[in-house]
């Protein structure tokens, strides 16, 4: 019994002591660390691989989320066109202090979030382990995505999120290379609903290079302004 006992407080101690670690890092404060964007974004394991949309966006439509790196992706199956995104790691990038109602005009939501700071949504991620399975055409111009809670997507939440709603990344094209995120409800019949945002480059890798979009740069400034917080990105 005495060492079940200590075999169940280690693995309490080792849970809180999960929960309590740093969740999030804290970068310089915008817009130093944006101008400077070039030197350390989409720098993960990703970078050099063949899959779609490797780079850094800046989010329009979602709060206080400022920035994803897809770089971070893993998994990246060629054949089946599709990979893995953490969204509770070094991927996810928010305003620290945050809140959705900051946010007006050019960056005003248009899909729906909880009412959390930056801080407080890189927390929730960390804790749910979130992720997202993203499956593309054979064009390579749109992509259904799965939502996935502690590395699965058969826990009861990614499976009555999926009941709910379909979600689809669409290739925006022009200039840029945007991707819109659509919600399509139901997912039997989908039709588009109003909630959706836009991914907005602000590096993309072309040819083994980096390409840096200084309107990609200007926006996340401009976001990260109006939030008037530091940038917080997910920890490993």
């Amino acid at each position: 019994l005495e060492q079940r006992d200590n075999t169940i407080r280690a693995t309490l101690a080792f849970l809180v002591g999960w929960l309590l670690s740093p969740l999030f890092l804290t970068l310089p404060g915008p817009p130093d660390v944006l101008s400077a964007v070039g030197e350390w974004g989409c720098n993960g394991p990703a970078r050099d691989s063949t899959m779609p949309m490797v780079g850094l966006y800046v989010f329009k439509g979602l709060n206080p989320a400022l920035m994803v790196d897809t770089s971070y992706a893993r998994n990246w199956n060629e054949r089946r066109r599709s990979f893995i995104l953490d969204l509770n790691g070094p991927a996810m990038y928010a305003l620290a202090e945050g809140h959705a109602h900051q946010f007006t005009g050019e960056f005003e939501a248009t899909y729906p979030m909880l009412p959390l700071t930056g801080k407080g949504l890189l927390s929730v991620l960390r804790v749910l382990r979130m992720s997202v399975r993203v499956i593309f055409n054979e064009e390579l111009t749109h992509a259904t995505v799965y939502p996935r809670f502690f590395g699965s997507e058969y826990f009861p939440l990614a499976i009555v999120m999926r009941q709910t709603v379909k979600e689809m990344l669409i290739f925006d094209g022009g200039e840029h290379g945007a991707w819109k995120r659509i919600a399509y409800s139901p997912p039997r019949n989908p039709k588009p609903t109003n909630a959706h945002y836009t991914l907005y480059p602000i590096i993309t890798m072309e040819n083994g290079w980096a390409r840096v979009h200084g309107s990609g740069v200007r926006m996340a400034q401009r976001k990260a302004k109006m939030g008037n917080a530091v940038v917080v990105r997910g920890s490993t």
